[in-house]
């Protein structure tokens, strides 16, 4: 139970200083990317959510996706369980 309560405590931490990303020539914290495949929100590990009909992959970058889409750049790919995705947008 005291190390669920320390994780929630991390994740609320980085949720309170996730901040607009200043600019979108890379993915960072904050970072919603869209590829191929789908779309993710750079946060915290949630899951996928459901927002406008869309399956949202909200995932931490610690996740092995997310070490995987760190500092990609629109038009960059990357492979996540033999597959490729390609990197179509960052906001």
């Amino acid at each position: 139970c005291q190390m669920q309560l320390a994780e929630a405590k991390k994740d609320e931490l980085i949720l309170n200083n996730l901040v607009e990303p200043n600019h979108t020539d890379f993915v960072q914290n904050g970072s919603i990317v869209k590829t191929n495949l789908g779309i993710y929100f750079i946060a915290i590990s949630i899951g996928v959510v459901k927002i406008d009909d869309k399956k949202v992959f909200v995932i931490s970058n610690q996740s092995p996706i997310g070490k995987l889409l760190l500092r990609k750049k629109v038009g960059e790919s990357f492979v996540f369980n033999h597959v490729e995705q390609h990197l179509l947008s960052i906001n």
